[in-house]
């Protein structure tokens, strides 16, 4: 097909190519306005499938497994956080710490790798904590370790 035809928006251009299974445009396409189209391999991890795999070789802890009172004492790079959960299964919790100064209450949301995907109700070392405390969202920097008590 050459660039300048028309594309029908339901075909893939003969100019593609599989990669980890998923069909991209090649960089040399060019549009109607004569801009190059620019598609990048997404790597592996960035896929759900990916993410999938690593998040199963990861340590970290499920919230659910957990019952109320129990404290996460979370260390990231840059700070560290103290979380009461007061319900497990909803994420409801206390949170202390980097600029939240005294306890107040949460919803931890999970952890990610500080995009888009979430994995709800877990918080994984190397990953972000992410939770909502005092109507802001939160984003710690990458978890260092996490400790669990009763």
């Amino acid at each position: 097909m050459h660039p300048s035809n028309d594309l029908n928006r339901n075909e893939i251009p003969k100019e593609t190519a599989e990669l980890n299974g998923q069909s991209h445009i090649s960089p040399n396409q060019k549009s109607d306005s004569n801009r190059e189209k620019r598609m990048h391999a997404i790597p592996k991890c960035g896929s759900l499938e990916g993410v999938t795999e690593i998040c199963g070789s990861l340590q970290g802890v499920e919230l659910a497994t957990l019952v109320p009172y129990d404290t996460i004492a979370v260390h990231t790079i840059n700070s560290d956080y103290r979380i009461f959960l007061l319900d497990p299964e909803t994420g409801r919790a206390l949170l202390e710490g980097g600029s939240i100064t005294e306890p107040v209450e949460a919803r931890v949301f999970g952890s990610s790798f500080g995009g888009s995907m979430l994995r709800t109700g877990w918080i994984g070392v190397g990953l972000r904590m992410e939770a909502c405390a005092n109507d802001k969202y939160v984003r710690t920097s990458p978890v260092q370790s996490l400790c669990v008590s009763r």
